[in-house]
């Protein structure tokens, strides 16, 4: 019973680890497609997008926009924060 319920224990913990691996492959595949840095062709790009998408049963077009627009929100938040000269604790860093 002991050795059996060690390699059942074993085997999930294989299984979780590859079935992670996957996914995360597939999340920065996505990623990647999105910022076109896989293909040079924006077309293919969209395709290889799609296809990590159909992969992770998420919708490319959802998430190609919200991670657009967190850009927008982080590049316009961070480029406000390095000019702020009275915030403590804060550098500029745009010289």
């Amino acid at each position: 019973m002991g050795a059996a319920a060690i390699g059942h224990w074993i085997g999930w913990v294989i299984a979780w680890t590859i079935q992670s691996m996957f996914v995360l492959t597939a999340i920065a595949g996505q990623h990647e497609a999105i910022h076109g840095n896989l293909f040079k062709a924006r077309w293919a790009n969209h395709v290889a997008g799609q296809f990590w998408a159909a992969i992770l049963l998420f919708p490319y077009s959802l998430y190609r926009a919200s991670h657009l627009q967190h850009h927008v929100a982080t590049h316009t938040l961070m480029a406000t924060l390095s000019h702020s000269s009275s915030t403590p604790g804060l550098v500029n860093t745009s010289c």
